[in-house]
């Protein structure tokens, strides 16, 4: 299995959100970021490509935040919002987590003693409240 997410806004319920490229947002802002989590091995025609993954019960799954500034890296610990839909996850990001620029986050899930990894590129892009990087 190749692991990866799909980015999800406008999070309502199990049944309706949508499917975003990226999550963008001001510095000081404390929004869930939501994602699907994928099997891109899986329906290669598909679009976006691959399959939703449910991962077995009491999986647990973190995300490592990481910014080209090594000192603005953060580790999330995931829940499901939804227990009708185990393929769907969420952390919070806090104001006080000082987030600024763009990130990338790597995944962990542990199934048992099964550990899986995965990617999602430049996934959240965070722009200083001023509106201006420095």
């Amino acid at each position: 299995m190749l692991l990866t997410a799909q980015l999800l806004d406008q999070v309502v319920d199990v049944n309706n959100w949508m499917n975003v490229s990226d999550i963008r947002l001001t510095q000081g802002d404390s929004p869930f970021v939501y994602f699907k989590l994928v099997n891109a091995t899986l329906d290669q025609n598909a679009r976006p490509p691959g399959r939703r993954y449910m991962p077995v019960a009491g999986a647990v799954l973190t995300a490592t935040l990481q910014n080209v500034n090594s000192a603005l890296t953060l580790v999330k610990v995931c829940t499901q919002p939804f227990s009708q839909d185990p393929s769907i996850w969420k952390f919070q990001i806090l104001s006080a987590d000082g987030l600024r620029g763009t990130y990338t986050f790597t995944l962990q899930l542990t199934e048992g003693t099964n550990i899986t990894y995965g990617r999602v590129s430049n996934a959240i892009a965070v722009m200083p409240q001023s509106g201006i990087f420095v």
